[in-house]
C-alpha cells in the first residue's frame, strides 16, 4: 500500500524535499517487497501503482515520472539479467538473484507449485460455501470443515485458510458476510457509504459477529 503512494509523490508536482523523502520510502519498500519473495505482494504493488497513475493522471511532472518509471524498469532488468546469469552458473540456484529470478519467471505458471495448489483450494471452497450458503460455518472453522470437501490429497498439509479473502468470508460467514465485505469495499466511494453501513449493521444483527475486513 505504501509503494504506490510513494511512487505518486515521487512523480507528482511536489516540493523537491518531499520527492526525495518519498524516493527513499519507495526504495526501502521496494527492497522489502523483493526479499519477501511473495508474488501476490509484487503483483499488488504493480497494480496499485498503475491505478494511482491512472487516477492522478495530469498531476505528474513528466521528468520525475519518467525517472521513477525508468528506475523501476532498470531495477527489474538488473534482477532478471543478474538472476539469469546466476542460474547459468553452477550453484546459482542458491544465490539471492537466482532465487528472485526463478520466483519472478514463475508468476505466469499456474499449473504447478503453490499457485496450482491454491487454485485447487479455491475450486474446492465453492462447494464448501454452497453447503451452508447463508451464514457459513462460523469464524476460524475453515480448517475443520475443508478436509471434507478437498478433492485431492494435500500430502498431510492442513489448509486452515482459503487464501482468498472473499472465499474465506463466504466459507466462515456465508453470503451475508460476503455482501457485507463487498459493502465495506464500496464504502470507499461516497455514493455507496450509506448502503455499505446498512449492510454491515444487517450482517452484525443476523450473524452476531462483525465482518472480517481484508488485511492482506
Amino acid at each position: 500500500m505504501v509503494a504506490p503512494v510513494a511512487f505518486s509523490k515521487v512523480a507528482s508536482k511536489r516540493p523537491p524535499l518531499t520527492r526525495v523523502l518519498s524516493a527513499n520510502v519507495l526504495l526501502v519498500t521496494g527492497l522489502g517487497l523483493l526479499v519477501t519473495f511473495t508474488r501476490a505482494a509484487w503483483i499488488g504493488a504493480v497494480v496499485g501503482t498503475l491505478v494511482v497513475v491512472a487516477l492522478r493522471r495530469g498531476h505528474f511532472h513528466p521528468r520525475p515520472l519518467l525517472v521513477a518509471g525508468g528506475a523501476l524498469v532498470i531495477g527489474l532488468a538488473i534482477v532478471l539479467i543478474g538472476g539469469s546469469a546466476a542460474l547459468s552458473r553452477s550453484g546459482g540456484q542458491n544465490s539471492m538473484l537466482g532465487a528472485l529470478y526463478s520466483r519472478i519467471v514463475s508468476i505466469p505458471d499456474v499449473s504447478s507449485g503453490t499457485v496450482a495448489q491454491r487454485i485447487s483450494v479455491w475450486r474446492d471452497t465453492l462447494p464448501l460455501i454452497s453447503s451452508r450458503p447463508i451464514t457459513g460455518y462460523g469464524p476460524d472453522t475453515f480448517g475443520l470443515v475443508y478436509p471434507s470437501f478437498q478433492s485431492v490429497n494435500r500430502n498431510g498439509i492442513l489448509w486452515d485458510k482459503a487464501h482468498e479473502d472473499l472465499l474465506q468470508v463466504g466459507a466462515t460467514q456465508g453470503i451475508l458476510g460476503m455482501l457485507a465485505t463487498c459493502g465495506s469495499w464500496l464504502r470507499s466511494w461516497e455514493p455507496f457509504g450509506v448502503a455499505a453501513t446498512c449492510m454491515e449493521l444487517w450482517h452484525f444483527s443476523v450473524a452476531g459477529s462483525p465482518i472480517r475486513l481484508p488485511t492482506r
